[in-house]
């Protein structure tokens, strides 16, 4: 190639460069942006949940009490703003060393909103449900929520619980 070309390969692809990066920065401000809380509306919900404690597996768990029906593992749900009804699946895992299982348990309940002074801008959304058919457990939990993508997704968190109850954590994405 001659020597006289590269400077304008090299001019054609700044400015290749620069556009790609405007187009990415343009495409990227309102993904982070802070959102108003949606009203209406379904979103869909995955989140992950842990368990910041060792146990060693075996027959039962060294945690000093058994996980009951199972330590969670994830949730797949879908949240409805209109009705302020949460539906969905959680799958739990049974520890018991070679034999440790899991299993998946449909849930439902409703739920409310509330402003939250944890984060500027971010909301409290409470939920009770019912989990599995029989027999039936019922809980409650809150979870810290931002609204971001101009409300059309919500990073959750899930809160602290009340003394005594706290065993895990939770978050998670719900996309309208």
């Amino acid at each position: 190639m001659a020597s006289s070309a590269l400077p304008f390969l090299r001019r054609r692809l700044a400015r290749r460069a620069a556009a790609a990066v405007l187009l990415l920065l343009l495409g990227i401000g309102d993904a982070f942006a802070l959102a108003t809380m949606p009203t209406t509306g379904t979103c869909g919900f995955i989140g992950s949940l842990q368990y910041p404690f060792a146990f060693t597996l075996g027959t039962t768990p060294t945690l000093g009490t058994t996980p009951g029906t199972g330590f969670g593992m994830n949730v797949l749900a879908t949240l409805n703003f209109d009705t302020k009804a949460i539906a969905g699946n959680l799958v739990t895992m049974i520890p018991n060393g070679a034999l440790t299982t899991q299993q998946q348990s449909a849930f439902s309940g409703t739920f409310t909103v509330t402003a939250n002074t944890t984060v500027t801008g971010s909301s409290a959304i409470t939920a009770t449900v019912t989990i599995g058919t029989s027999p039936t457990t019922t809980t409650f939990f809150s979870w810290n929520v931002i609204p971001v993508n101009g409300g059309n997704t919500l990073l959750m968190q899930l809160a602290p619980a009340p003394a005594g109850q706290a065993n895990g954590a939770m978050a998670g994405v719900c996309q309208f």
